[in-house]
């Protein structure tokens, strides 16, 4: 038997294209590669890996045999608090474990009551009304609270599960003979709920723990650095009142900055404030359309006066902000500079 062979002819310049779209594609993931670099940042790793403890942690609700019978189909609440409750930064899980606990606790608590109280009326049809009206009243009464903007910043989440919470608990209990079967469905699903929320928060708080404050330590002090560096810019190009404004703004922002870094108190605040004030006097004298026609020309004068007043709301918003520094230093106790 002969064996033949196919021979595909190659033109000119073919394997030079090839060699240029392997590098091409070479070079693409190169710089892929540099990107991801460059955006890498350690903590996500140890994020992923805490949140792959801590659902292990929460699985053993339905690995260990005696957990599971005791808990049966509700064990997997555990694993679904741990997924909607862990956050990057410790504080967060914390607060965000706090309100699911809490909002499980009342909400259960209130179903079994409905479920109870349901239960007197010994018509099935009246049992079905009462839970209905329960669940009716309840939930909107906490759907309208949490559209109130001081619950909505802080319990927006525990609203939420207190609504979940409450629907499940009473609505399982309708068709429940007696009232431990409601009992234990809401105990089942608040030890479900503090499982998870104990795994979340051992493994957040107590393996690499990441916390929001020593981050916004480091990111907040540069910003006072590059609100200064902006002032400087914007201080070159235009003339001399105002040239003074700017810098008792970047002298105060850069102390400020420094203050907060540092976490040392620094009395020259006072005398900065002081000479800021003076500086807005003068500059105040500026606004009027006489003084800025023998500032500038008379096609620059819209420019310049809307620039003068900004610069007066500045200097108000920077005397707020020392303020605010100064009740931060109260706060966090920082030391007194002896400069």
């Amino acid at each position: 038997m002969t064996r033949s062979s196919v021979v595909f002819p190659i033109g000119k310049g073919g394997e030079g294209a090839a060699r240029r779209t392997l590098g091409n594609r070479l070079s693409a993931v190169a710089a892929f590669l540099r990107r991801v670099n460059g955006e890498h940042d350690n903590r996500r790793v140890v994020h992923g890996i805490k949140v792959g403890i801590a659902l292990v942690l929460a699985s053993l609700v339905s690995f260990v045999g005696p957990l599971y019978k005791i808990f049966k189909e509700d064990a997997a609440w555990a694993v679904m608090t741990v997924v909607v409750m862990f956050e990057f930064y410790a504080g967060a899980t914390l607060s965000k474990g706090l309100n699911r606990a809490v909002g499980t606790l009342s909400g259960g608590m209130l179903g079994y009551l409905s479920g109870v109280l349901a239960k007197l009326i010994h018509t099935q049809v009246g049992n079905d009304i009462g839970v209905g009206i329960a669940i009716f009243m309840f939930g909107a009464a906490a759907t309208y609270a949490r559209s109130i903007p001081c619950i909505k910043r802080k319990y927006d989440y525990g609203g939420m599960i207190f609504i979940l919470s409450f629907s499940l608990v009473a609505v399982s209990g309708v068709q429940s003979k007696h009232y431990k079967d409601i009992l234990t469905i809401a105990v089942h699903r608040l030890g479900t709920v503090m499982i998870g929320f104990a795994a979340s928060l051992v493994t957040s708080l107590f393996i690499f723990p990441i916390w929001a404050g020593a981050e916004l330590h480091t990111s907040m002090a540069p910003k006072f650095e590059l609100l200064a560096c902006s002032m400087e810019d914007v201080r070159r190009l235009i003339k001399e009142p105002c040239e003074l404004v700017a810098s008792s703004l970047t002298t105060t922002l850069r102390e400020l900055g420094e203050s907060i870094m540092n976490m040392r108190r620094c009395q020259s605040n006072v005398r900065a404030v002081q000479k800021l004030r003076t500086s807005w006097l003068v500059l105040r004298l500026y606004t009027s359309p006489a003084k800025l026609e023998n500032v500038c020309d008379s096609s620059q004068d819209l420019t310049v006066s809307s620039f003068v007043f900004l610069l007066t709301e500045m200097v108000e918003k920077l005397e707020w902000l020392v303020k605010e520094v100064e009740d931060l230093g109260d706060l966090a106790k920082f030391k007194i500079n002896d400069i």
